[in-house]
């Protein structure tokens, strides 16, 4: 509601888009709100209200049907781009779940801009805390709501957010922030060396068997990386192969494989049945 008092107060124009998941209570009487909030601006406001249902993780089924509806209305009605309402604690709690899951992601943290299925997408919240952006809604007089799941410990990012992001003072918060640009940094420096390092998406394998050990795994991730975020413990057991086996196979995601031919690792897509390289 903060980001769309600023765009209203801007003169951007923006229409609104709204999920209801149908997973709370609440969540309907936010959508009859959301509807007159419109209503009265002459906003326009999209509403997906199907019915939502998915298999394993909820967090990330949910964030690819809101993703993949907001694509769908950028194409249809010739929108610029997406504006989300990521805020300082979200960074934040993006962060310490990588570290704690030990994940070394493309990107520490939350980019303030990506481009996902060729669409823009930016967060132009990202220098403002929770707190400070429920206090310019209290001050104007904005209606919210806060997802009363949130107050729950049942999801990791929730038990983050209540033990670590909250307790945090604002000079542990500037910090980490300075430890996450760092990271990127050397992330970003890291990348562009790998990058030389690929030519067509393929890496030679006497220059694979030559690198550090940090280089190689960040090899991989490129080469997998719109497949799936692999844990370090599983992207340490494809290095180990690619170092001391000669031909191999390695079943990634679905019918996806990591190869070698002609002495060059690289992802293929097959239907066939995959050899099982663990048990050989």
């Amino acid at each position: 509601m903060a980001l769309l008092d600023m765009a209203i107060n801007s003169s951007t124009d923006v229409a609104v888009a709204f999920v209801n998941y149908h997973q709370r209570l609440q969540a309907d009487e936010e959508e009859r709100y959301i509807k007159e909030y419109c209503e009265e601006r002459n906003i326009v406001c999209h509403i997906l209200n199907d019915e939502f249902s998915y298999k394993g993780n909820f967090e990330a089924s949910a964030r690819k049907w809101r993703y993949d509806f907001f694509v769908k209305l950028v194409k249809e009605n010739d929108y610029e781009g997406i504006l989300l309402g990521h805020q300082e604690d979200d960074v934040l709690e993006t962060y310490f779940m990588q570290e704690e899951k030990k994940l070394t992601p493309s990107y520490y943290g939350i980019k303030d801009e990506i481009i996902y299925e060729g669409i823009r997408v930016k967060r132009p919240l990202l220098k403002y805390t929770k707190k400070e952006l429920i206090k310019y809604c209290e001050e104007k007089n904005i209606k919210f709501f806060i997802d009363e799941s949130n107050n729950e410990n049942d999801y990791t990012r929730n038990r983050i957010r209540h033990e670590i992001v909250e307790k945090l003072s604002r000079s542990e918060r500037d910090l980490v922030l300075k430890e996450i640009e760092k990271k990127n940094a050397i992330l970003q420096e890291r990348v562009c060396r790998v990058n030389a390092y690929l030519g067509e998406e393929k890496i030679d394998l006497d220059l694979y068997k030559a690198l550090e050990e940090d280089d190689r795994h960040l090899i991989i991730r490129t080469l997998t990386k719109n497949l799936k975020n692999y844990s370090e413990s599983h992207i340490a057991e494809i290095d180990n192969i690619l170092l001391n086996k000669k031909d191999f196979m390695i079943h990634l995601l679905e019918n996806y494989y990591l190869v070698q031919d002609d002495n060059k690792a690289f992802v293929i897509q097959e239907k066939k049945e995959y050899v099982d390289i663990y048990n050989s």
